[in-house]
């Protein structure tokens, strides 16, 4: 036969194979995460991710198969220090030493106001080093039940150790022995065999159970996670005569990345999880591998039933959401039936340098009965106040001592846990915090640090953040030039107070423990109760490592739901492994077991354009039985003269809402207002509420916008292009029009009311094309005028794949133990 025919015939039999084999794989890429992952743009162009991978259901074991006699608990002696350090670092690490940049200057500090935080009503001494050996950070974590309080640190040996406390009288006599975490598992098992730390306490509320978790560091994959269920409200240590309090699970979390940082949360549906993941720990090729997020099943684990969990790699819809936390119920209100989960990270510059600061905030909507079905989904970025987390440029190693060359870890590049939800019945509410350099230092000195807060509530009590705003933010430690805060832990009370504790070091301060709070009636941004120490320090760590507990722990007693209770590190005395703990509660007094309410404005902030009127609602919520029928007295402050402004109805019954109306606005002459909303109830004795509104009034038109990036006629444009701009004059929102001609005729893609100066792109736009666009900003008196048109041309296309026969495609849809 010819050498043509045998071409012709050998392309005629090749052709439908070729095609057979890219429709394998299509439904293949389309279909499995991980085949996805090679190229993001799939599941980032609709921020969703699908097709879970499943864990098998693990069966847990009992707490009564632990011998009656394990390990004993006892100071360490000339054991290696233990570093747990396996974090993500993108800034270079440089030696300790006074001579490594200019210091900042030393001034006395002033007050952050007067001490109006109350007194604690506990405080006593934690778990030490003294119990956990040499080991560093300590990562301290605790929470109240209803007579106990857990903590659990860091431990030499085994992983976690925990300590059960008496609350109301916590002395040694009165309280059991630490034990290690490890010791509840039966010998032989991966959590007994590879224990490591990063310990989580959570008391589940509504169940009234304990949820203790640690992580493990085998040899080899698969990567574990430790979980424990008390049986029952009172946790138990092994080896008592109650030794069998616990249901144990021994989850195998993924069959290779190993699960860093694990945080743990408590949700009606599920017990969320985030971790930080690396392959190849803990070895010269470490390498991070983005965030992993899981559910557990928490109505099987309650009742100690096989259960599974439902897994989603976060490296497929963005590798960059580092430190991601699932939001922990607060208060015996759920959120709405149907609710997700939600998560939320921060980031710095989102997403290039010169851009905006975001919250990103996430819903992972797991389905027990069909757990294929599950989704997780990014829904919203809410922009930041602009704040810079690099202390340094160089080092994470930023926080000063009294002991000049050594800095410890300011640990700057996350949200710090907990991230926490309250249902308040009117709203819902998210607060949460982090660490940045509040003297926004130049780059080549160390700043200091401070920390950032946030209160996010939803738009309504629904089941979504779509319609999330941040309702407030503020920073605590601006006033100081010398004193460095960080290491932060914020919770809210029932009565909408909120309380934040954190680290507080200098050159001439040993590293201690302080919180300050804020009121639901003090003005919006700001904590004005003072600041009290809880437990001064007694020395400087001299460690190289500089490693400073990992996170601390602002919980919320279950019994009131106004005690709050907070646990953190400090030096015993000066020394390389020196840490000690303390565990304090305290309480605001307006958050009392008496009957009381609150009181909030909807919206928080409203902008209108001179002479509309300005409408609020008013949402009331009654607690601790306050009686139906109390009827509240509203007044309003700080409403301009010349004015009209109508309360209706007023008095407004308790839980029932109000409005607030303002008109005749063409006569305001402040661009900005701040209104306090006063409710006064008819109770003896009344009880007095404040809340408070932004009102911000414009009278012209925004300035044109000046464009950014892609710079005008600029070529070979990733085909995601980060859209940038400067802030207008008078600009409040923007809206971005991205077209194939300089008339925009041809619409590619237009995006409304985004609040900040960038914007990228949902999908990819075609490679090697010329796109035009263009940006106008609006206010609440109309849209301006258009920016004027940039144009740009994307990069040619990359290389396509080649498909290599044979060839086979395989899924892991199910591991666990």
């Amino acid at each position: 036969m010819p050498p043509k025919q045998n071409t012709i015939r050998f392309l005629y039999f090749l052709f439908p194979v070729l095609l057979l084999g890219w429709i394998v794989f299509r439904i293949s890429f389309e279909h499995n995460p991980t085949l996805a992952a090679a190229d993001p743009r799939a599941a980032q162009a609709q921020g969703i991710l699908e097709n879970p991978l499943i864990g098998a259901a693990v069966a847990p074991l009992d707490s009564s198969q632990v011998p009656a006699s394990r390990s004993p608990v006892s100071p360490l002696e000339n054991v290696e220090i233990q570093d747990r350090a396996a974090l993500r670092r993108e800034r270079q690490e440089i030696p300790q030493s006074p001579h490594t940049a200019p210091a900042v200057p030393e001034v006395p500090s002033a007050p952050l106001a007067p001490a109006e935080m109350p007194s604690p009503g506990v405080s006593f001494e934690g778990l030490s080093h003294n119990e956990a050996g040499t080991v560093l950070p300590p990562d301290p974590v605790g929470a109240a039940g209803l007579t106990q309080y857990v903590q659990m640190v860091n431990d030499a040996t085994h992983g976690s150790l925990v300590a059960i406390f008496n609350k109301t009288n916590p002395d040694p006599g009165s309280t059991a022995q630490p034990f290690g975490f490890s010791d509840l598992w039966p010998s032989g098992n991966p959590c007994s065999l590879y224990p490591l730390g990063d310990p989580v306490v959570v008391y589940d509320q509504l169940a009234d159970r304990w949820i203790l978790s640690q992580l493990t560091r085998p040899p080899a994959p698969p990567y574990y996670q430790c979980i424990a269920i008390s049986k029952t409200a009172n946790a138990v240590p092994p080896a008592t005569p109650e030794p069998d309090g616990w249901y144990l699970y021994s989850f195998a979390v993924h069959p290779s990345k190993f699960n860093d940082y694990p945080k743990l949360s408590m949700w009606p549906d599920a017990y969320y999880m985030t971790a930080n993941q690396f392959t190849n720990p803990f070895t010269p090729s470490e390498a991070y591998a983005g965030v992993g997020v899981w559910a557990f099943e928490r109505d099987k684990m309650l009742l100690g039933q096989p259960a599974r969990f439902v897994y989603f790699d976060l490296t497929n819809l963005n590798p960059d959401y580092f430190g991601l936390l699932p939001a922990g119920l607060l208060g015996f209100t759920p959120p709405p039936a149907g609710a997700p989960g939600y998560f939320a990270s921060v980031d710095q510059d989102w997403p290039g340098v010169g851009t905006d600061g975001v919250l990103h905030l996430f819903e992972f909507r797991v389905n027990w009965a069909n757990p294929a079905a599950s989704t997780f989904a990014w829904v919203k970025d809410l922009v930041t106040q602009p704040f810079d987390w690099y202390i340094s440029n160089y080092t994470f190693l930023t926080i000063p001592q009294p002991y000049p060359s050594r800095r410890l870890d300011d640990l700057a590049d996350r949200l710090m846990m907990p991230l926490w939800y309250r249902n308040f019945g009117p709203y819902e509410s998210l607060v949460a915090n982090h660490t940045i350099d509040v003297n926004n230092a130049p780059p080549t000195v160390y700043g200091r640090a401070g920390v950032r807060w946030y209160e996010i509530r939803g738009g309504a009590v629904n089941t979504t953040l779509a319609d999330a705003t941040l309702y407030q933010q503020g920073d605590v430690g601006r006033f100081s030039s010398s004193e460095h805060r960080w290491m932060g832990s914020v919770a809210v009370d029932r009565a909408g107070n909120l309380a934040l504790g954190y680290s507080v070091s200098s050159t001439r301060l040993y590293p201690e423990i302080r919180v300050t709070g804020r009121l639901n009636s003090d003005p919006p941004g700001e904590m004005p109760q003072g600041e009290r120490t809880l437990q001064t320090g007694g020395g400087s760590q001299t460690s190289v490592y500089g490693r400073w507990g990992d996170y601390s722990a602002m919980t919320l007693d279950p019994v009131d739901d106004c005690t709050f209770w907070y646990t953190n590190e400090y030096n015993l005395e000066t020394g390389e492994i020196v840490w000690g703990t303390n565990i304090s509660s305290f309480r605001f007094p307006d958050c009392a077991d008496t009957p009381g309410f609150l009181l909030s404005a909807n919206p928080g902030e409203l902008s209108i354009c001179a002479g509309e009127p300005a409408e609020y609602s008013l949402l009331t919520a009654g607690y601790g039985g306050i009686s139906p029928d109390t009827l509240i007295d509203l007044d309003v402050s700080g409403n301009p003269a010349g004015t009209l402004t109508t309360l209706a109805p007023n008095p407004v019954q308790v839980n029932t809402p109000g409005a607030l109306r303002i008109s005749n606005t063409a006569a305001i002459a402040d661009p900005a207002l701040l209104l306090a909303i006063t409710g006064t109830s008819n109770s003896e004795p009344p009880l007095v509420r404040t809340t408070y509104a932004r009102l911000n009034v414009f009278t012209d038109l925004p300035d044109p916008v000046s464009l950014v990036t892609p710079a005008n006629n600029s070529t070979d444009i990733s085909a995601q292009p980060v859209f940038t701009w400067i802030e207008a004059n008078n600009g409040e929102a923007y809206t971005f029009e991205l077209a194939l001609d300089n008339r925009f005729i041809n619409l590619v893609h237009v995006a409304q009311n985004i609040p900040g100066t960038r914007y990228y792109l949902p999908e990819a736009l075609d490679y090697t094309r010329r796109y035009f666009w263009r940006v106008r900003a609006a206010n609440a008196c109309g849209d301006g005028n258009n920016s004027p048109v940039f144009q740009f041309t994307t990069l040619a296309n990359p290389d396509p794949p080649v498909l290599f026969f044979p060839f086979s495609l395989v899924r892991t849809s199910n591991f666990g133990e």
